[in-house]
């Protein structure tokens, strides 16, 4: 009975992992898209606005392969792995964007 509780858990984490991952995904596209619809100008050299969101695309990237590994591992009912992939990636890329925007 408690092994299966345990597997429920298991699974409950790597859902909120993965949506965790996939509310960042759309968080840091969108802004990359913001980014470009806001600073159009003929003053604005395209260069300095990739600059601007280049943090954000690599953060998003980073995100959405996490996001695919991670799927694929929670199909294969892989719930443990799939929590730490995704949790971990989640982490990693979080104090990424935190540093490369300080």
């Amino acid at each position: 009975m408690e092994a299966k509780n345990a597997n429920g858990i298991y699974k409950t984490w790597a859902i909120i992992g993965l949506c965790a991952l996939l509310i960042n995904v759309c968080y840091h596209f969108m802004v990359v898209a913001q980014i470009k619809y806001q600073l159009v100008s003929d003053f604005i050299p395209r260069g300095i606005i990739w600059d601007i969101a280049k943090a954000n695309i690599i953060v998003g990237l980073l995100h959405l392969i996490g996001l695919f590994l991670g799927l694929i591992l929670f199909v294969k009912k892989k719930y443990i792995t799939s929590t730490i992939l995704s949790l971990s990636i989640f982490a990693f890329g979080e104090v990424y964007f935190f540093f490369a925007n300080y």
